[in-house]
């Protein structure tokens, strides 16, 4: 079956196999050697890398693709090989991780309920509820969006959606060149800026300065921004202090610094880069009132930085959301979201949110 229709996040959503990508995960044994050592060189071609599977093009058609997945899960060095799908043309990959997320119905006794876990030879990876869980496939279980399709077609279950990593894509937030406060006309646009009034409408702005004013106050230390981005300044004077900072955590590298990685150059455009995108959002968000650069929108407020994942995958959001709640974050802010032109969001997406 080279299609799916599942039922997905609450709409109904066509999944299309791709016909020149496939994903691999390597053993754990071979995890430590170079990322896609374990895939064939003759007409593989490895991409990107999604939630521990390497992403690969495969050419000479649909024969040659079936050929070569079948051929790589035979590899001792492989632990899942798997068919990559689409949501619609643009040829964003989305793979499925082997977990399934499931709601029986309440009238589906407990027995019903591991019959149908052992009829697709699936284990349970985690309980919810009594009647929520999420299961995992096996080296015998048929491919997660059939097993999804088949439970989805039961009496006895509510959802069944398995869970698919995807690229995310940020969204960029472009703020004013000048640092100084009276450029920073989203917060207060008085219809002027350096004594011109081209391209500007007083009033078109957030209102800011005028909370500023009503509240008599810059925001609450009691109150946490959660941003969840890519990389964060720390040490920058709009997003350091005492306190200022509350349960940083970074899910790329697994532990609680959430700084950038290391800069580049890039010689097209002849300047520095990397992933600063959470350090400018931090910035608009809470960036500190301390005289000089600019003001965030309640520079008063703490920052929760949670660096991202870099893919969409259900246990991935879910761990984003669950660590800014279980550390008491009051606002999360997420300026960013799937590169895929048709991103269905999964009831455990939704969930977690």
């Amino acid at each position: 079956m080279n299609e799916f229709t599942l039922k997905y996040g609450g709409a109904s959503v066509k999944f299309a196999k791709s016909e020149a990508q496939i994903a691999v995960r390597a053993s754990s044994g071979a995890e430590s050697q170079s990322q896609g050592k374990v895939l064939p060189s003759n007409g593989v071609t490895t991409g990107q890398r999604l939630h521990g599977f390497d992403v690969a093009t495969v050419s000479g058609g649909m024969e040659n693709l079936e050929s070569t997945l079948d051929q790589l899960r035979e590899d001792p060095e492989v632990e899942a090989g798997t068919h990559v799908f689409h949501t619609s043309n643009d040829n964003v990959p989305f793979v499925p991780t082997g977990e399934i997320f499931v709601q029986f119905k309440p009238s589906l006794s407990l027995g019903g309920q591991h019959r149908l876990i052992d009829k697709f030879f699936l284990e349970v990876a985690d309980v919810r509820e009594d009647s929520e869980v999420v299961l995992k496939t096996t080296l015998r279980s048929p491919n997660p969006l059939k097993v999804a399709a088949a439970l989805q077609a039961t009496a006895g279950v509510q959802v069944a959606e398995p869970e698919l990593a995807t690229p995310a894509r940020l969204y960029n937030f472009v703020l004013p060149s000048d640092n100084l406060l009276q450029n920073q006309w989203h917060l207060r646009n008085t219809g002027i800026l350096n004594g011109s009034r081209l391209g500007l409408k007083a009033g078109a702005d957030a209102r800011v300065v005028d909370a500023w004013n009503h509240l008599k106050s810059f925001g609450s230390r009691d109150i946490i921004v959660s941003v969840i981005d890519d990389g964060f300044d720390l040490s920058h004077p709009d997003l350091s202090g005492p306190g200022k900072v509350v349960a940083p955590w970074d899910f790329t590298r697994n532990g609680s610094d959430p700084r950038p990685g290391n800069p580049f150059f890039d010689s097209t455009n002849r300047r520095w880069t990397g992933d600063w995108h959470g350090t400018a959002c931090a910035g608009v968000a809470i960036g500190n009132a301390q005289g000089q650069g600019i003001v965030g929108a309640a520079p008063g407020c703490r920052l929760m930085p949670i660096r991202w994942g870099v893919n969409l995958a259900d246990s991935q959001i879910e761990a984003w959301f669950n660590h800014a709640t279980a550390q008491g974050a009051s606002v999360v802010s997420c300026s960013w979201g799937a590169a895929a032109r048709v991103f269905p969001l999964s009831s455990r997406a939704f969930q977690a949110i």
